[in-house]
């Protein structure tokens, strides 16, 4: 599990990047930190970035259906890419389960975002979670 850790480590560094519109995947794949990262980190962080990208309507629309009283442009940018991260493993990734995405979301975080931010996070995807995956 530490393996996929760095992994999604380095898929929100690069979706952080991605979203402020510094430059496109496919430049920052050229990107030194991306490049120097161990191929075994690569691969999964690249399955995480590319379903981020592809399902982002998608994983909004979810995030924004379990916000109270929020917007999802009030999000701070992190956390939403997280949310993201985590909704896409829960939905689309059959082999991760929905509490270790959960756990790992809460952990990228603590280590990434601000102090408030990994009970938010746990919220949110519990609640998705009941909502969507009561039997697992």
């Amino acid at each position: 599990m530490k393996q996929r850790r760095k992994s999604r480590e380095l898929a929100i560094q690069v979706l952080y990047s991605f979203e402020k519109n510094e430059k496109s995947l496919e430049e920052l794949y050229q990107d030194e930190f991306f490049l120097f990262t161990p191929q075994k980190h690569r691969e999964f962080a690249n399955l995480l970035i590319e379903g981020c990208v592809k399902y982002k309507k998608d994983l909004d629309e979810d995030i924004e259906k379990m916000l109270q009283h929020w917007k999802l442009k009030r999000l701070a940018v992190l956390d939403l890419l997280i949310l993201r991260m985590a909704l896409f493993e829960m939905k689309y990734l059959e082999d991760v389960p929905a509490v270790v995405s959960i756990n790992e979301a809460i952990d990228l975080a603590k280590k990434f975002s601000t102090p408030d931010s990994g009970s938010f996070i746990n919220g949110i995807l519990d609640h998705f979670r009941k909502q969507n995956f009561s039997k697992k």
